[in-house]
């Protein structure tokens, strides 16, 4: 299955989310975090802030 390309990043596709409150579709780029929200007949467009993942190095020696 093939899903719409987002139109913010260019890269990532726009995955489907349902849930009983609402449905959704959102960015698959993991630093995009573009989102469409219909919650009743409403919908609601925005961006989840992305955070860096900072990964200590537990391999230092001494």
């Amino acid at each position: 299955m093939e899903y719409p390309k987002c139109k913010l990043c260019e890269r990532g596709e726009l995955l489907p989310l349902d849930t009983e409150e609402a449905s959704a579709w959102v960015c698959s780029n993991p630093s995009c975090g573009f989102y469409i929200e219909l919650i009743g007949k409403k919908v609601k467009l925005g961006r989840a802030k992305v955070e860096s993942e900072k990964v200590e190095d537990t391999d230092k020696e001494g």
